[in-house]
């Protein structure tokens, strides 16, 4: 694997979060707010309502456990990342992957900020996604990618 597909990975599992958290409040809704019921209709031992509201409640349940698992997983690749970042040795390396892959700014805004050229950010990226290639390549050849 690339250390920029590696890097990507931070912004992915974040995505795939806020989808979850999404899926998850539209479950919680449902399942707090189940609607009425007609009690004018005969009492039956089981019915389509309660069968929707056990199916409802139990996605609830299961989507709160992947986000809960999705979470952790999340903070334990980004906390990686960012040791991996930490490890370049050139500095100005640390940040730009930093502010690129962790911030999720583009590189005109990191060179406002870092005050440089464009053009400088943009080479200095590519040389800084080079060490991190060099310095954790062998890790990136293990099987890095997290599927979601």
């Amino acid at each position: 694997m690339k250390a920029k597909e590696y890097l990507n990975q931070v912004k992915m599992l974040e995505d795939y979060m806020d989808r979850l958290s999404n899926e998850y409040f539209k479950m919680k809704e449902l399942a707090m707010n189940p609607g009425g019921f007609d009690y004018s209709k005969e009492r039956v031992q089981s019915s389509a309502v309660a069968d929707t509201m056990s199916r409802t409640v139990g996605r609830y349940v299961d989507l709160e456990t992947e986000m809960n698992e999705c979470r952790k997983t999340f903070e334990d690749f980004r906390n990686k990342a960012v040791h991996q970042m930490c490890q370049l040795r050139n500095t100005k390396y640390t940040e730009i992957l930093y502010q690129k892959y962790i911030n999720y700014k583009s590189l005109k805004d990191i060179a406002e900020e870092m005050e440089y050229s464009y053009d400088w950010v943009r080479h200095a990226h590519g040389w800084a996604l080079q060490e991190f290639q060099r310095t954790w390549g062998d890790y990136l050849k293990s099987d890095t990618f997290i599927a979601h």
